[in-house]
């Protein structure tokens, strides 16, 4: 847990010195692939101060020392995108499956060109599967992604994923919510052509 605090301290400060290049016309098509981790809240959406509190801490976290999350994505425009991601985890022994349709939304667009980052909130609906137990959920959530070069770049994802129907989810592993941060390298390009 210390390396992936590190790892994300590491991108924080090389984000204030790489230049912006969003993914817009020229490079409609992101590929991300990296490591995620999954923090289950037990406390849900009643017990916001514990939510605050769960998600600051990382002692509780799971984290699948792998590749363990994929995306794609595509610009359409006015700076939305669309995303369809999947995760794989291990909870406390269980194993844990996310599939994700989210729509994005580029920050830049709103306040202008940041200047070395490049933020988006989220909001996307999809499955969720531990063990034999599974449950639909909906996920807002928020980002940036952060340059070397034209097309390559590290990418930082935030969800709250909230259980909304499921046929034993919550009773399996005791939450129907949960933190997921993604930290991956992403790869924009133009497949159109």
């Amino acid at each position: 847990m210390k390396k992936f605090k590190i790892a994300m301290l590491a991108v924080v400060l090389f984000a204030g010195v790489t230049s912006v290049q969003a993914q817009d016309e020229d490079n409609k098509w992101a590929l991300s692939f990296g490591i995620h981790a999954v923090d289950f809240n037990n406390g849900g959406l009643n017990d916001i101060g514990g939510m605050i509190e769960d998600y600051i801490s990382t002692s509780d976290w799971n984290v699948l020392p792998a590749i363990s999350t994929v995306s794609v994505s595509r610009y359409m425009n006015y700076g939305l995108s669309v995303r369809v991601s999947g995760s794989l985890a291990d909870v406390d022994g269980l194993s844990f499956f996310s599939l994700e349709a989210a729509a994005l939304y580029d920050l830049n667009k709103l306040f202008g060109q940041t200047g070395w980052w490049d933020p988006y909130v989220s909001l996307g609906v999809g499955g969720t599967w531990v063990d034999d137990a599974s449950g639909f959920q909906v996920a807002p959530g928020a980002g940036f992604n952060t340059w070397f070069n034209d097309n390559v770049g590290l990418s930082f994802t935030s969800l709250y994923s909230v259980g909304v129907a499921g046929d034993g989810f919550v009773n399996q592993v005791d939450a129907s919510s949960y933190f997921q941060h993604s930290l991956g390298l992403i790869i924009k390009f133009n497949g159109d052509e």
